[in-house]
């Protein structure tokens, strides 16, 4: 956002200062005061998943914790249903190993509280929950545990995107600390893998 500068606020401040004062002297005099004119209705704030709506492309790349990397790209497809509450939500994956479609779908749980989830169709449905825009989820599988996390960013605008981030532990790579007297056992688990991609449409 533009920020005004000081001697504009100072500016801005004395010529709304002077049109209240000559508001006031046309009221005293007996003059009525111009009418406002109407404001114009505001509109209404982009929601998820309206302002994602497309087909988006990009480069998607998987590193390792000792440096190895994958590049691919990375396609999703957001488009509504003939369902209310029901989205396509098309995850693509084109690289080395051949084109991959997997045709998932977001279904509202409970929009209004950002509540969602993709149904991939087979009996899996990961829960996702949007939170300050962005949305997340948590899952299990394999031994392995992944955090996605998606995020809109530079709505509107040349430089609109979609962020995109993917990351993988494994349960046997826990490691276990505290644990005396009144401190609690605490396990942390190290990344794995992060998945990132940049998607435009």
């Amino acid at each position: 956002m533009r920020r005004t500068s000081v001697v504009g606020r100072g500016v801005v401040g004395f010529v709304v200062g002077l049109a209240a004062l000559a508001g006031l002297a046309s009221r005293s005099r007996g003059e009525e005061a111009p009418a406002k004119p109407p404001a114009a209705p505001a509109k209404a704030a982009a929601t998820f998943p309206e302002a994602w709506r497309g087909h988006w492309k990009g480069p998607s790349r998987v590193v390792g914790p000792a440096g190895t990397t994958m590049t691919f790209t990375m396609e999703l497809v957001i488009e509504p249903t003939e369902t209310a509450g029901r989205w396509t939500w098309t995850v693509i994956y084109d690289g080395a190993a051949g084109r991959q479609v997997r045709p998932y779908h977001l279904v509202a749980v409970d929009a209004a509280k950002g509540a969602w989830k993709v149904d991939e169709g087979n009996g899996i449905e990961i829960v996702h929950q949007v939170l300050d825009g962005t949305l997340f989820a948590q899952f299990a599988v394999g031994g392995a545990r992944i955090t996605t996390r998606e995020r809109l960013e530079g709505a509107g605008t040349p430089d609109e995107r979609l962020e995109v981030e993917m990351m993988t532990t494994r349960d046997g790579d826990a490691a276990a600390s505290g644990g005396g007297g009144t401190i609690p056992t605490v396990q942390s688990w190290p990344p794995r893998s992060l998945q990132t991609a940049t998607l435009r449409r």
